[in-house]
């Protein structure tokens, strides 16, 4: 588990230093998302059936079946829920690398345009003359 956690923390650091596997990254990712949103939403469709099946049926051990069917079908939709999250929290630190590699491209302005800046920012302070 660690290993595995390194090792994305590896990629995406790679993925940073190169802006087109970083775009491929992300192209990935979404597209990854999107199949685990459909399946996701499949499976909720599942668990609601066996849901009602479960509500419907009268023969206990019928009624016991459909409850571990549906035990185990919740921890397939809590599985998918978790790698959606894990997925969108990816996709977020891509952004926010993004903006982050965008801030160090920040340019001092020189110590002239420096000085009429503040000057026309800061107020006056009284008795002083022009």
């Amino acid at each position: 588990m660690l290993i595995s956690h390194l090792w994305r923390q590896y990629k995406q650091t790679v993925a940073l230093n190169n802006p087109s596997q970083s775009q491929t990254q992300r192209q990935r990712l979404q597209q990854e998302r999107d199949s685990l949103e459909k399946a996701h939403a499949l499976q909720s469709e599942k668990v609601a059936e066996i849901r009602k099946a479960r509500i419907v049926e009268t023969d206990p051990s019928r009624k016991f079946q459909f409850k571990q069917e549906l035990q185990e079908e919740e921890r397939s939709l809590e599985e998918l829920a978790d790698r959606l999250n894990a997925i969108e929290q990816q996709l977020q630190a891509t952004d926010s690398s993004g903006l982050e590699a965008d801030a160090s491209i920040y340019i001092q302005r020189p110590p002239i345009e420096e000085r009429c800046y503040r000057a026309k920012v800061q107020p006056r302070k009284p008795g002083m003359q022009t």
